[in-house]
């Protein structure tokens, strides 16, 4: 069934041009089809970079990448010729947070900066290689614009679209190849391998997945800063299958990041509305074959938002010109009145685990601190109804 799922989102089918077919398209999109027969012709550079890939005929002895927890060296051979592979190198240009770094210029990090960290906090706390592995790669099936593809191919919010490809897209870009020189394979480094609990475990757990993002863009929002990451860092340690604090202070402060970035960053309404526009104009996009299915999957956003920029239709321009200056264009209604569009958040408020020298077993931060059990509890009152919003036409 998972397959058969598969299969279906990848067609593309469910795109369709605004414009009626059967009519003669407008001149201007003839021209645009012209123009970009040529892109068509081309893969993205990532996809034929890693077709083409050789493998190197030496491998480095040690090799160095920066993260936000310090210089990590890297000795191993599968993650040294990981790190400087195709799959990797393109998570450069894949941002972490999508629209909203391009719409409004917000301090940002990349996927790439997001897997480094993953792998990191794993390689910190002695994780089997193999779990070290799953978490460089467990971000690289992201499309262009990352979670705006869960719902340009109808997956919704709940289930996400590069979770459902992720081996497959492994695959097309030869990583099978690269793993079996190591006697690993795909299946063997999907990061929903039940083993590997340092790296995912069930919301409102922690995981060195959840861990990174939310200490990453505290750091980015400036709501932590280095004194807090160092005592964060300090009280963390990952024991009986579980991610832990040693302190209480620094599990609140980290806490109270994921709360915050909830309600104001990921489930923001504005996401709601370039979520709505991107996807329509990529929509029009690919059904006039300025875009491909190649060019999402494993393009990069630069390369996409240009296209989308420098459209001529009518459409496209239409909803970047929204994307662009969202604030005109829709307001956030409550519960109860007409709205346009209703989205189901997820709570990403995180329960850190607690467990002091003197205790022997660990426990929720939402049991041992009252203040921060109201905060979450009136967080996820405010998001149970959703996030609703009303489409506006700008006065001229």
């Amino acid at each position: 069934m998972k397959r058969l799922h598969l299969l279906l989102l990848l067609t593309l089918t469910i795109l369709t041009p605004i414009s009626p077919t059967g009519r003669r398209l407008p001149e201007n999109i003839v021209g645009e089809i012209a123009t970009v027969a040529s892109h068509k012709a081309q893969k993205p550079k990532w996809l034929a970079a890693a077709e083409k890939y050789i493998a190197p005929a030496e491998i480095p002895e040690e090799f160095e990448v920066e993260t936000i927890f310090g210089t990590i060296n890297v000795t191993e051979p599968v993650l040294i010729e990981l790190l400087q592979h195709p799959v990797v190198q393109r998570m450069k240009e894949i941002d972490q947070h999508g629209p909203p770094t391009y719409f409004i210029n917000r301090p940002t990090f990349s996927r790439y900066d997001h897997c480094l960290g993953v792998f990191a906090l794993l390689r910190m706390h002695d994780r089997p290689l193999a779990e070290q592995v799953a978490g460089l790669l467990h971000d690289a099936s992201h499309t262009t614009f990352c979670h705006v593809a869960d719902h340009l191919f109808k997956t919704g919010n709940q289930h996400a679209y590069q979770d459902i490809i992720h081996n497959w897209y492994l695959q097309k870009m030869q990583v099978d190849q690269v793993l079996e020189r190591y006697g690993l394979t795909i299946e063997e480094i999907n990061p929903e391998q039940p083993a590997y609990t340092a790296l995912e475990q069930n919301h409102p757990r922690l995981c060195a997945d959840r861990i990174q993002y939310i200490i990453n863009t505290g750091l980015m929002l400036s709501r932590l800063t280095q004194e807090d990451l160092r005592n964060i860092l300090d009280s963390l340690s990952f024991q009986e299958n579980n991610w832990v604090f040693s302190d209480k202070a620094a599990a609140r402060k980290f806490a109270d990041v994921s709360v915050y970035c909830t309600e104001h960053i990921w489930s923001a309404p504005t996401e709601l509305a370039w979520r709505h526009w991107l996807c329509s104009a990529l929509q029009q996009a690919i059904a006039f074959d300025l875009i491909s299915s190649d060019d999402i999957h494993f393009g990069v956003d630069a390369e996409i938002l240009e296209r989308l920029n420098t459209s001529t239709d009518k459409h496209i321009k239409e909803m970047m010109t929204k994307c662009y200056d969202a604030q005109k264009y829709f307001s956030t209604v409550p519960t109860g009145a007409s709205y346009d569009m209703l989205d189901m958040p997820k709570i990403r408020a995180v329960d850190p685990l607690i467990r002091r020298e003197d205790e022997h077993v660990a426990t929720p931060l939402t049991q041992l601190d009252s203040e921060y059990r109201t905060q979450v509890d009136e967080l996820r009152s405010r998001l149970s109804g959703g996030v609703r919003i009303k489409l506006l036409v700008a006065e001229a």
